[in-house]
C-alpha cells in the first residue's frame, strides 16, 4: 500500500465531516497530566492583522529530514510524508489542514505579536488531531515574518518534530 502524505498525522478510522477522530501521531487518547489543558477557542486579542489569513505550502522531504534528529516516534508511528497543506490563521486559532485523502485538521491556540513572535499554547481539540502524542509538550515557540503575500514561519523551540517540519517554511496567502 503506498504511503499517504503526512501519514503520521493521519489516523485510520471513520472521518467525521472533514476531521479524523482520535488522531495524534502517538494514537494515545490519554491526556498528559504534566501539560496544561488547552482551553477551547481562546481569543487571541490584538492578533497582528498581517498574520491573519489562509495560506498554503508543500511540506517537502527536506522539511521532514531537517527534524529527523529529534523525531521520536512511538510504536506504530511513522514520520510525516511530503504533501500540500493549508494554514488557516484566525484571531482564535491556527489550524493546519492536510490537503490529501483522508483530510486532517489540527487546531491550536496561539498568541502572536506584531514584532514576529508566535507562541503555540496547545491543541484546541487533541482528541480530533494533534501533531505529537501526549509525551511531547503541546506548547512551542516560533517566529513569523511577512513579505507581500507570503509569511515565513520559523521554529525557535519545538520538541514536536512533526509540527516543526509541517509549520516551518514559507506559506503563500490564498485569500
Amino acid at each position: 500500500m503506498p504511503m499517504q502524505p503526512l501519514r503520521s498525522l493521519v489516523c485510520i478510522g471513520t472521518l467525521a465531516a472533514l476531521l479524523a477522530p482520535g488522531c495524534g501521531s502517538s494514537g494515545a487518547a490519554e491526556p498528559d497530566a504534566s501539560q496544561p489543558a488547552a482551553s477551547p477557542s481562546v481569543a487571541t486579542v490584538g492578533a497582528p492583522h498581517g498574520f491573519l489569513g489562509t495560506y498554503e505550502r508543500t511540506v517537502s522531504p527536506a522539511d521532514i529530514a531537517r527534524t529527523a534528529k529529534f523525531r521520536h516516534e512511538g510504536p506504530g508511528q511513522e514520520p510525516p510524508s511530503p504533501g500540500r497543506a493549508r494554514l488557516i490563521i484566525t484571531r482564535s486559532s491556527v489550524t493546519f489542514v492536510v490537503l490529501t485523502e483522508p483530510p486532517l485538521s489540527i487546531q491550536e491556540d496561539y498568541s502572536a505579536t506584531a514584532d514576529g513572535r508566535l507562541v503555540i499554547n496547545g491543541y484546541t481539540h487533541p482528541d480530533v488531531g494533534s501533531f505529537c502524542g501526549p509525551e511531547i509538550p503541546q506548547n512551542a515557540s516560533y517566529t513569523w515574518s511577512r513579505t507581500g503575500d507570503e509569511i515565513r514561519i520559523q521554529s525557535v523551540s519545538d520538541r514536536c518534530a512533526d509540527r516543526d517540519s509541517s509549520l516551518t517554511g514559507m506559506w503563500t496567502r490564498m485569500e
